[in-house]
């Protein structure tokens, strides 16, 4: 199966800005109120205040964005919300050590903004302090994608995630220390998890998981639409 995707490509770093974010051009532009970037040569491992991964999970935290230690391309990818091919494709146009240094962020935005919100301020950080930009262009590219055997039939193994109650975007505070916050366990009636539309992660030292998750601890949970 092949798909079109929006492919984003960049000119980065001590070049000229070529091109405006295609999200912020037509919109006012957001930038956080105060900003530092430090380099981090620590071996602290990499933490932050919310997750800065894709999707919508988010607890609001009054515009406050702490992160440390985690290269340049790690905030790219947050401030443009890049998952697949579109992280694939980006990353061979990068110099190396935008992948390999490590950086430390804190900032502090007005008000309570959105995670959507914090991504265009960091849009704004990264073209401010490293002069980075993008360009769009469509690709046709192959893709895996999931379907039905037989039309409304999804088998014994696999349920419909009811359309109540909604899908929960707040997953609170993570860290080193505790880098599986506790929603990520919590159900629904029905025996549903409380977070679905999301992939998380569980890395192997994730800590102590409830006797009934031990064997299948959530990874991924979608909710199909019809």
């Amino acid at each position: 199966m092949k798909f079109f995707t929006k492919v984003t490509c960049c000119l980065v770093l001590g070049g000229v800005m070529v091109a405006p974010s295609s999200a912020q051009s037509g919109e006012t532009r957001l930038a956080f109120e105060v900003a530092s970037v430090k380099p981090n040569k620590s071996d602290v491992p990499p933490s932050s205040n919310f997750p800065l991964n894709a999707g919508n999970m988010y607890t609001a935290n009054g515009g406050l964005f702490s992160a440390t230690n985690f290269p340049l391309v790690t905030y790219i990818f947050f401030a443009y919300n890049l998952v697949g091919n579109q992280a694939h494709f980006l990353v061979p146009q990068l110099p190396r050590w935008v992948t390999t240094d490590r950086s430390d962020i804190q900032a502090r935005a007005a008000g309570n903004p959105t995670k959507d919100q914090m991504r265009l301020m960091m849009r704004s950080l990264l073209a401010d302090r490293f002069k980075f930009a993008i360009h769009t262009e469509a690709r046709e590219v192959p893709v895996l994608a999931f379907v039905l055997a037989k039309p409304e039939k999804t088998g014994p193994q696999l349920q419909r995630h009811p359309a109540d109650p909604p899908c929960r975007t707040d997953v609170g505070q993570t860290s080193a220390a505790n880098p599986v916050p506790d929603v990520v366990f919590q159900k629904v009636p029905g025996g549903f998890p409380a977070i679905c539309n999301s992939i998380l992660g569980i890395p192997p030292a994730g800590g102590p998981r409830p006797p009934d998750d031990r064997r299948d601890g959530p990874h991924g949970h979608f909710r199909f639409s019809s």
